[in-house]
């Protein structure tokens, strides 16, 4: 086991703010000891476990590894599970206080592999219970399984549809922490050929179901309130749109008891709020973002106790893609140059470098160029891929969710490269944050954190990380509200690095 040089315990207080006065530090702390291992297929991360925190590493043919570090992140042991897997992998962590259960189901078997895993490492089969389960509750095969901890429960989430009737019904099953069966209970809800389910959440004793429609009489958003106790039904529906609805999400707010809810439509950002009966608590906004043609992805600040920041992208993305056998995992990714934003800028005509400066004098902030990074270390300059990603917009909205002030991150060969497809929302003490990969050279790899400020003005920070690793911020896992957990990887050695937010 090798530490990482003089990064085996760093802290830092290194920050460079753009567009802010309010001045933020960053303890990074490293693991004091990596772990050896080839190249795995998927890697998940499982934080504060009774305070430890477990890497679980997936290699196609070899039983699946859990190194465990402590809440100093000393490694303290390695396990093995005593299980190999030969075909496409689905794999989900299901997390509690002192144990997490870790299901496993091989694309096109019939068999529902389930473990229960405490804070030591020691890995039970409980998957005969599991299959049982499953075997005596549905009739027909289950290949896709939704499992969540709600207040300290577990439960399993099935949707089946049944086209002839124009339904869905999804069954959802109470299960203890000795896999027996303590209730199972039924939602049917109606489910056209032409529309989508995009979002399905467990809230006290209701299911919250967003989906999508269209058609020729126009587009819709609908949310269901379906109680579980009684099957009763509430609804709110935004129709009659003549144009689709992408990128739709919801979220509840705690700080307003109120479902907050998020589309793109028409160019514009749809929000509003209801309360928890479906009844509107904010009529529908509009947000017109004037830099939405010029950027790739765009973020918005929203205001409040409890700030919230949604992911709004639109346009050309440099779209990963993956060759692991894995399909939950993040690893083992290329590029496609073909899909690459037309070399990035070719759609405006011009470079980067270019653009941005145009962007400047049309009076647009761009926060392009925004720091030397010490010069990149004393190299001299920076050395992006030819084709870099398309630019990044944030956004601020005042308490009407009317625009304040929006920025630019451009994206050159004289700037770090901004990567939009890993972006991480994490908020820590009600505040949020995204945090993104950034590419220096083709191997050297740094974090970027952005956030909107006490002022509501955008602040942009260098994380002072070791660029010699590779971050997957895939694995980010907060903790206690107070700090995150991310893994990294460094040649055939991976580790974990902590990293505090402090004002």
């Amino acid at each position: 086991m090798n530490s990482p040089g003089f990064f085996k315990f760093l802290s830092t207080a290194i920050v460079l703010v753009s567009l802010g006065l309010q001045t933020y530090s960053q303890r990074i702390q490293y693991s004091r000891q990596n772990f050896k291992m080839p190249f795995a297929d998927a890697t998940k991360l499982v934080a504060n476990i009774s305070g430890l925190h477990h890497v679980l590493s997936f290699t196609f043919d070899e039983k699946p590894s859990i190194h465990i570090y402590d809440d100093k992140l000393q490694l303290v042991s390695k396990k093995e599970i005593q299980f190999k897997f030969q075909q496409r992998l689905l794999a989900q962590v299901i997390p509690f206080k002192d144990y997490y259960f870790l299901y496993i189901h091989q694309s096109g078997q019939p068999k529902h592999d389930f473990w229960r895993i405490d804070a030591q490492g020691n890995a039970v089969d409980v998957s005969e219970n599991f299959q049982r389960i499953i075997d005596t509750t549905f009739k027909k095969n289950v290949n896709t399984l939704q499992l969540v901890n709600r207040g300290n429960q577990l439960f399993v989430l099935v949707n089946t549809y049944y086209k002839e009737i124009e339904k869905s019904i999804y069954t959802v099953v109470h299960i203890d922490k000795n896999l027996s069966t303590v209730s199972t209970r039924k939602i049917v809800f109606p489910l056209k050929s032409f529309e989508g389910l995009r979002q399905v959440t467990m809230f006290g004793e209701n299911l919250i179901i967003l989906k999508t429609s269209g058609d020729s009489t126009g587009y819709s958003l609908q949310l269901i309130k379906a109680n579980l106790n009684t099957g009763k039904l509430l609804m709110n529906d935004f129709s009659g749109n003549s144009s689709p609805y992408t990128n739709v999400g919801f979220r509840y707010i705690a700080e307003d008891s109120s479902f907050l809810i998020y589309s793109l439509v028409r160019g514009a950002v749809f929000i509003s709020k209801l309360d928890t009966a479906l009844n509107f608590r904010m009529p529908v906004v509009l947000v017109k973002n004037r830099l939405a043609n010029r950027s790739g992805s765009n973020y918005f600040f929203l205001p409040g106790n409890e700030q919230q920041c949604i992911n709004m992208s639109s346009g050309i993305q440099r779209a990963p893609r993956t060759t692991s056998r894995m399909q939950n995992s993040q690893v083992r990714y290329t590029f496609d140059g073909v899909a690459s934003y037309n070399n990035s800028f070719q759609r405006f005509g011009e470079s980067a470098e270019l653009y941005a400066d145009r962007m400047y004098r049309e009076g647009v902030p761009v926060l392009s160029n925004r720091y030397d990074y010490d010069n990149y270390r004393t190299s001299g300059s920076y050395r992006t891929s030819s084709a870099p990603d398309p630019p990044l917009c944030f956004s601020v909205l005042d308490k009407q969710l009317a625009l304040l002030r929006d920025s630019l991150v451009v994206n050159g060969k004289s700037t770090p490269n901004v990567h939009p497809t890993s972006a991480q929302n994490i908020t820590l003490h009600n505040k949020s944050y995204l945090l993104f990969t950034q590419s220096f050279t083709p191997k050297k790899q740094g974090l970027l954190l952005v956030q909107a400020n006490g002022n509501d003005e955008l602040q942009i920070s260098d994380l002072m990380v070791n660029d010699n690793f590779e971050y997957l911020l895939s694995e980010l896992q907060p903790v206690n509200n107070d700090y995150v957990i991310i893994p990294f990887r460094h040649k055939r050695e991976m580790g974990l690095v902590k990293i505090t937010m402090e004002k």
